[in-house]
């Protein structure tokens, strides 16, 4: 709405209200002053009407000049009536006479008073005639003061009324005509004081297409003649002002966003984190022109890596400028000393945007470079601008300079880390033999390959004896050392082509490929042999050597498959520690059948429990670090015989899977244990975690059978996750990727068991939607006295916090190890001092 039209429709609405009030003022005063007049007049008339009919009555009158009396007054015509109403007692003496009923003549009557009164448009005025003392002589039955009768006047005031309108409605006009008037004086003069300064800022924003142009706007010239609005006009120019610097804020922001979008952390990360750069500046590139950019590494104390990247012609020259800015922006902030050691790595991004100009690369080249490293030992980071008149574009890449260098930071320790813990995922970080999942993978190949090849080869099972003393009597950091002792032993005892793992604890694995019995047995006397010369000095200054046990397993000859293998090889490895330790144990072909025995009758136990029903959940709390809240429980698998004992699912679950049943062993402790959080749990939200292999989730009838049971219980799938494990192999990963995608669609949630243990622990975090990783508890079992443990576990944490993943420790087993988790980060904790698997009836 314009302002004259607002003026226009206030002074309306003024003028009607001023109009009607003064219409209704006016009327109302003369309709008063009407009502008094009649009031007035029909009184006199009442009593002029009574003094006639009075001096009639005194000389005496009958009753036929009554009637013409009383009949002459009722024929008044006009605006006015008049009627003569008798009491009861001239009633009762002379009789009535024809007369109209008025209920305000009834009860003047009998109330003995004058009445006045409003009938519509009319004023009725009754005045009661009162007997006198001379009044007596001819109303014998009457005593002085009684009501002898009424006159009625009734007096009609339309007329009166409609002048009163009449009136009422001229005076209205009238004043109607102010307000109208005023504010036509007042748009006049509002007209021509405003149209001026309107038109000035019409011209000044006419003038501004670009961000630019806000410059060139002056609001100083534009005045109203009002200290009001030209407060107005001031506060708008302050906007401008404003407007001005949320412009630049804008276009920086909207920059920095993009130029952030192509510094988002990846997957591809793990692979090789300067590429990732290299792609990544070749985004920016299309965005910014600059020539290189930089950024430094502290790799070990006082000595550094400088990274650069050139998006232009890199001469010697030129180079030999930069590195030098390079190094005098390090010594500036006091982290180069003349001790110090610098490595420069050049590299070229495919761009060819000019040249350099040599003086210009300290004036130019916008850095920031830290007093101390921060994330993945980040320093220093510049770049070398080709816009320099752009002004948002030099604003948002000097303020963002230190989140970029928070990134590329945070990306070089990721893929550190990630190479740290392949390393590890593959190896014992004690003795960096091969660790026991490496074991099982190379031992699986090295049974296909000698089938295939047809070829033996053999296994062995080396186990410490007496270790335990040993760790006793000299602690934890002697024995880790002579572990370490032993593993070389082993190794240089074998051959090159031999495959040694530690297996855990003081036992240790070896596969010997082309060996028969005999190469084997000997090969075990020579690590006899080593184990007898070879000792360590202990810390009291005495030689500690050690014996061993050692178990023989041939391929084809005394098993075909890796368990069995294996099994028979450990068998004999406890047959030699019964029979008095330190030597060596080839099958017999008794031993064989004792086995084989065994096998059978753990078959039939196996089949028999999962038949009747007797495989059955337990449940091992998960906890908050730091509240030690119960968050979640691992489900675990167990076995109850019939004489109540209960046997774990590392007794059982490669039998299980050897006989096919594991998929319907895992489906009846799903059902049991979602039954057993539904009754417990059914308004909290504790979470369950499941085991379960990545070949079962590509079975289609598996997952549709368990999501039939979260239907029929009423669960949601949120609070299931499921944990990869790594006890099968997944040829068909896009497969597995399907699968895994379709269940996190779902609701479900996914974990990664044994995290670091396994190489595809990293292609699961790489390719699928993890939400925990479950760090590996040989890690975290001696993380208080491992250096490199630690390492470890504060990578993995590392990595998974970059990644917004939850870390849950496992094999926490004293207060310690949970303060050692809380100081690196981890989430939550598992193990024996968090709880003992529990019976579901145990569960609080």
């Amino acid at each position: 709405m314009s302002l004259k039209v607002f003026i226009i429709v206030t002074a309306l609405t003024v003028s009607v209200l001023s109009s009607l009030l003064s219409a209704v003022s006016v009327y109302r005063i003369l309709l008063q002053q009407s009502e008094d007049f009649a009031i007035e007049a029909s009184q006199q008339l009442a009593h002029q009407t009574f003094q006639s009919m009075y001096q009639i009555m005194r000389r005496g009158w009958t009753r036929a000049e009554l009637l013409d009396f009383t009949s002459a007054l009722e024929k008044e015509s006009g605006a006015l009536s008049i009627s003569v109403h008798r009491g009861r007692k001239v009633t009762d003496l002379f009789g009535p006479l024809p007369e109209k009923k008025h209920p305000e003549v009834e009860w003047a009557l009998s109330e003995g008073k004058d009445v006045t009164l409003r009938k519509g448009s009319s004023i009725v005025y009754v005045k009661v005639l009162k007997a006198r003392r001379e009044c007596l002589a001819c109303h014998a039955n009457a005593t002085e003061g009684d009501v002898l009768g009424a006159v009625r006047v009734e007096q009609n005031l339309s007329s009166e009324l409609g002048k009163a309108r009449k009136v009422a409605a001229l005076f209205s006009f009238g004043v109607a005509l102010l307000p109208l008037s005023g504010a036509i004086f007042v748009i006049l003069f509002l007209s021509s004081k405003l149209n001026r300064a309107v038109l000035q800022l019409e011209r000044n924003i006419g003038e501004v297409n670009k961000i630019s142009d806000l410059s060139k706007v002056d609001f100083s010239t534009v005045k109203t003649g009002f200290q009001e609005l030209d407060k107005i006009s001031r506060q708008v120019e302050i906007l401008v002002e404003k407007l001005k610097k949320t412009a630049v804020d804008k276009e920086v922001l909207e920059f920095e966003m993009m130029l952030l979008e192509k510094f988002i952390i990846t997957s591809e990360v793990l692979t090789d984190w300067q590429e990732f750069i290299v792609e990544s500046l070749k985004e920016v590139s299309r965005i910014i022109k600059f020539a290189y950019f930089f950024t430094v590494f502290m790799s070990e104390e006082n000595s550094f890596e400088a990274f650069v990247f050139w998006n232009c012609h890199d001469t010697e020259t030129v180079r030999t400028r930069v590195e030098e800015d390079i190094r005098y922006g390090l010594e500036k902030v006091g982290l180069l000393s003349t001790d110090s050691h610098l490595v420069y790595h050049h590299r070229s991004i495919n761009g060819r945007l000019g040249i350099v100009e040599l003086d210009q690369v300290e004036v130019l080249a916008k850095k920031l470079v830290l007093e101390r490293p921060i994330v993945g030992g980040a320093v220093g980071i510049g770049v070398y601008m080709m816009e320099s008149k752009d002004l948002s574009k030099r604003i948002a890449v000097e303020s963002l300079l230190s989140t970029l260098l928070n990134v590329i930071g945070s990306v070089k320790a990721i893929h550190r880390f990630t190479k740290e813990i392949e390393y590890y995922a593959t190896r014992d970080p004690l003795t960096e033999l091969y660790n026991q999942r490496v074991f099982w993978e190379l031992l699986s190949y090295e049974v296909d390959r000698a089938r295939r090849h047809q070829y033996k080869f053999a296994l062995l099972v080396v186990d410490v004896d007496n270790f335990k003393v040993i760790n006793d009597s000299y602690g934890h950091t002697f024995g880790d050392m002579f572990l370490r002792h032993v593993a070389a032993l082993l190794l240089s005892s074998l051959r090159r082509e031999d495959i040694v793992a530690r297996y855990g604890g003081d036992e240790f694995v070896a596969i010997l490929p082309y060996t028969d019995e005999t190469g084997a047995y000997t090969a075990a006397l020579r690590i006899l042999d080593a184990f007898e010369r070879e000792g360590m000095t202990a810390p009291d200054g005495r030689t500690v050597r050690a014996t061993a046990s050692i178990g023989v397993a041939v391929f084809p000859d005394h098993g075909e498959d890796p368990r069995h293998l294996f099994s028979v090889a450990d068998e004999m490895m406890y047959k030699v520690k019964r029979s008095g330790k330190h030597g060596v144990r080839i099958p017999s072909v008794e031993d064989l059948d004792e086995i084989a025995h065994e096998l059978a009758r753990k078959n039939v136990m196996v089949m028999s429990a999962v038949e009747e029903g007797r495989v059955i959940p337990y449940f091992q709390p998960i906890a908050d670090c730091s509240t030690l809240k119960v968050v979640a429980y691992e489900v675990l698998a167990r076995i109850e015989e019939k004489d109540g004992s209960v046997i774990p699912a590392g007794k059982f679950i490669d039998i299980a899977e050897s006989l096919s049943l594991v998929f319907k062993l895992d489906l009846m402790v799903f059902e049991k244990a979602c039954r057993v959080l539904f009754d417990k749990f059914k308004n909290d939200d504790i979470k369950l975690f499941f085991n379960i292999s990545p070949k079962a989730l590509v079975l289609s009838n598996y997952l549709s059978d368990m999501k039939r049971i979260l239907r029929e219980i009423g669960l949601d799938p949120a609070r299931i996750v499921f944990e990869i494990t790594e006890r099968e192999t997944v040829r068909n990963l896009e497969l597995l990727k399907k699968f895994v995608a379709e269940l996190k669609m779902e609701g479900f949630q996914f974990a990664i068991d044994d995290f670091g243990s396994g190489f595809s622990s990293f292609a699961y975090v790489k390719h699928f939607p993890i939400d925990y990783i479950k760090v590996e508890g040989e890690f975290v079992r001696e993380l208080k006295r491992s250096r490199v443990d630690y390492a470890l576990v504060n990578s993995a944490v590392t990595l998974a916090r970059i990644l917004n993943i939850k870390t849950i420790a496992e094999f926490v087993e004293s207060s310690e190890t949970l303060d050692v988790l809380r100081a690196i980060g981890v989430d939550m904790a598992q193990g024996f001092y968090i709880g003992k698997p529990l019976r579901p009836e145990d569960i609080i």
